[in-house]
């Protein structure tokens, strides 16, 4: 199935100049436009490098529950299936709230799967900006209930960093990053590997990341190329009634024996910004993600019909924008822009098949 999201933008903003030497940290989520914190005229929430080191949280899911206004629906405690909720759409929060990293799109279009949280490292993040409010107008499809938007540490200098973390459970965490200045380029390899036994029987989850990113600045002009792998794979423990709740919440029963959830995750993008001049820019931006996803769920009442489910997306976005600050008018922009969208999408379940063969 192909699904095309075609989207016209034309906006025009006013904010008012303030010129107090104290201002707060540069955002760009409510319009597009780097500006200062105090300047824009929607309320947004900015969770900063600083912030994010004192959660404590273990991945992004953890510090996103923790903020005000955000609920967090996470199905294996990991961030792979976590749905996130702005302003309460329940059921239809992964239709209404938009997750950006550095302004790429996560969500999935061709359904309502939640994005996977689980390939963002929070080692990597510089900030988090959340916009509580219709992001429509500029961000288009899923952004009604407001808009995420992820924002990774600029490559300031050559850095080596290896860390590892030790929990309960069985819990470890390896993560290794390089950061290389060469000439007008900035390149950062990021790498990491984490398991878990988690707290319930037939519940070990294992991570795998790498990443690339390469920035080249050149005078007006800044090109930028990122690549992606993530491999996630996750033991499901099943149901259990109240009585066997009583008995032990950590045992999974046999039946469960051959459950799992597998996906693995291919990115890649490339775009560039390009100043025309003093008051005009110029951002062309193009992505691909191809998420492949295998997992095997039974039914409790009906083992017979234990399914072997396989669900594939190929989703490429092409977006651009022009924007003209008008130097007679500050604090004044025109952004024009355009945002097209194609997801190949295929579900296959064997149970159908099965259910078919005994009739």
């Amino acid at each position: 199935m192909k699904i095309q999201l075609p989207l016209l933008l034309a906006l025009l903003t006013i904010t008012p100049g303030i010129s107090s030497a104290a201002l707060g940290p540069i955002i760009v989520t409510p319009s597009i436009i780097e500006e200062q914190r105090e300047e824009s005229a929607t309320p947004i929430t900015v969770i900063d490098e600083k912030m994010i080191a004192q959660s404590g949280a273990n991945n992004l899911a953890e510090l996103l529950r923790g903020q005000a206004g955000v609920h967090i629906s996470d199905l294996f405690g990991d961030g792979s299936q976590a749905t996130v909720d702005l302003r309460g759409f329940g059921p239809t929060a992964s239709s209404n709230t938009l997750i950006l990293i550095d302004g790429r799109r996560l969500n999935n279009s061709a359904d309502q799967a939640a994005p996977d949280l689980s390939t963002i490292d929070l080692e990597d993040i510089q900030q988090i900006e959340i916009l509580q409010g219709s992001g429509g107008v500029l961000y288009g499809n899923q952004a009604v209930g407001g808009v995420i938007n992820i924002i990774t540490r600029k490559v300031t200098q050559d850095k080596v960093t290896v860390g590892l973390k030790l929990g309960s459970y069985d819990s470890s965490r390896i993560s290794a990053s390089i950061n290389k200045l060469v000439g007008n380029t900035q390149l950062a390899l990021t790498a990491f590997a984490s398991s878990s036994d988690n707290y319930r029987d037939h519940n070990e989850t294992e991570i795998k990341h790498v990443s690339l990113r390469a920035n080249h600045d050149y005078q007006s002009f800044a090109g930028y190329l990122e690549l992606a792998k993530n491999d996630d794979h996750i033991l499901t423990p099943g149901a259990l009634l109240q009585s066997e709740l009583d008995v032990s919440r950590t045992q999974s029963l046999p039946i469960y024996s051959n459950d799992f959830f597998d996906t693995q995750t291919d990115t890649f993008r490339i775009g560039m910004d390009k100043e025309i001049d003093d008051s005009q820019s110029l951002n062309i931006d193009y992505s691909r993600r191809i998420n492949d996803r295998e997992f095997f769920q039974t039914f409790r009442n009906f083992p017979l019909f234990a399914s072997l489910i396989t669900q594939d997306r190929d989703t490429q976005i092409l977006s651009g924008k022009y924007i003209v600050e008008p130097e007679n008018y500050t604090g004044s922009s025109i952004i024009l822009g355009f945002n097209l969208e194609e997801t190949d999408y295929e579900l296959l379940n064997s149970s159908l098949v099965l259910r078919k063969w005994i009739k």
